[in-house]
Order: structure tokens, then C-alpha cells, then sequence
């Protein structure tokens, strides 16, 4: 039987944050009041607002999935829903296999990527990490002719940077950040709601 349960998150101190005298540290996000507790290393952590569905998948190991939602009724049916997929595989009626590129192939790009920027702000990543990294990725998606989660594979990236650099638009450096905002875009789509644990984009970057 899965369960709900708040995961605990340790960031940087958060600039302009405050603290208390027993260790309470309050500091604002988009204008909403945050709160966690100091730590001996000087990270905050803290209570993630959204819920994450945990339950024992097929194969006997425990899985934590973000639900992406504060809801916990909304949360709730996505874990039931995350059960009922582990269910009918267990029964035999359908494979994993079978069932993550059926979800893979209904989740657009402008989804998956708005997701994403909202994942990295409620992160704490700073407006400028976030400007430019959906900038590198969006502009990757744009030249590859990538218009799908689907899509997302090695190879296209590989070619994009090998062009890149043999034509030489973009510094071997500034490649590499290239690369970096896209595996950061890939480990989402392994980590979030959108694929199991890696089954969908894991060929990615092999």
C-alpha cells in the first residue's frame, strides 16, 4: 500500500533570509513566506510544498515520485493511479515497457519544458540559471527539429554539438554549457512525473 508523504529538501541560505533564535530560518519566494530550519553546515532545510507519491513498484522496489501538486486529493489519485499501472502489470494485461511510451508520447514539449523552469524557480535556482538554461534548451529543441519528449534521444544531441563546434558558432565552452542544460532537462524527465525512475530518457546520455 503506497502512501503521500512531504520530502525534505537542504538548500543555500536564501539571500535576505532571516533566522531566529532557535534556528528558524523565514525567507519569501515570489512574495510566498518560506520556512525551514538551519543546519549545522549552514543549509536550510525544509518541507517541499507539493506531495510525493511513494509506493513498491513491480519489481519490489520503492519508488518516489513527485505528484507536482500541493493538492493532497489531486495527489492521492495520482497515486492510485501510479498503483493501478503496477497492478495490471503485475496481472499481466500490460508491460512497463508499454506503458511509458504510451505516457511519453502524450506529454508536448511546451509542457514538459514549463514544467521544468517552474521546477528550477521553486528550486531557488536564481532568474538568470533559469533564463539561460531554458533559453540553451529551447534553442537545442528548436535546431534538432525535436518537437516531442519522445524525441529526446543521444544521438541528435551529439550531432548538434559536433556542428556546433565544427562550424564553430559556439566555443567548445559554451557547448558544454549547452550540454549541461540539457541533461539537467533530461534528469528531469527520468525523476519526474512524466517517466519511472529513467525508463524514458535514460538512453539520453547512456
Amino acid at each position: 500500500m503506497g502512501n503521500l508523504i512531504q520530502q525534505q529538501k537542504t538548500i543555500l541560505l536564501p539571500a535576505a533570509a532571516k533566522i531566529g533564535r532557535d534556528g528558524t530560518v523565514t525567507w519569501l519566494i515570489k512574495g510566498k513566506k518560506k520556512t525551514g530550519k538551519l543546519t549545522k553546515t549552514g543549509r536550510v532545510r525544509f518541507h517541499v510544498d507539493t506531495w510525493t507519491a511513494q509506493f513498491t513498484d513491480e519489481t519490489g522496489t520503492v519508488q518516489r515520485i513527485s505528484t507536482k501538486t500541493k493538492n493532497r486529493s489531486a495527489a492521492e489519485q495520482i497515486l492510485a493511479r501510479y498503483e493501478a499501472e503496477v497492478a495490471r502489470i503485475k496481472s499481466g494485461v500490460v508491460t512497463r515497457e508499454e506503458l511509458d511510451s504510451v505516457q511519453t508520447r502524450h506529454v508536448s514539449l511546451e509542457e514538459a519544458l514549463e514544467q521544468f523552469r517552474t521546477k528550477m524557480v521553486a528550486g531557488g535556482c536564481t532568474p538568470e540559471h533559469v533564463f539561460k538554461t531554458m533559453q540553451r534548451v529551447t534553442r537545442f529543441c528548436f535546431e534538432t527539429g525535436i518537437n516531442s519528449v519522445a524525441k529526446i534521444r543521444r544521438e541528435p544531441v551529439e550531432r548538434w554539438m559536433a556542428n556546433e563546434i565544427q562550424k564553430r558558432i559556439l566555443t567548445p565552452s559554451s557547448v558544454n554549457h549547452y550540454l549541461t542544460a540539457i541533461k539537467s532537462f533530461a534528469q528531469y524527465l527520468t525523476e519526474g512525473a512524466f517517466s519511472k525512475k529513467g525508463r524514458n530518457c535514460s538512453c539520453l546520455f547512456g
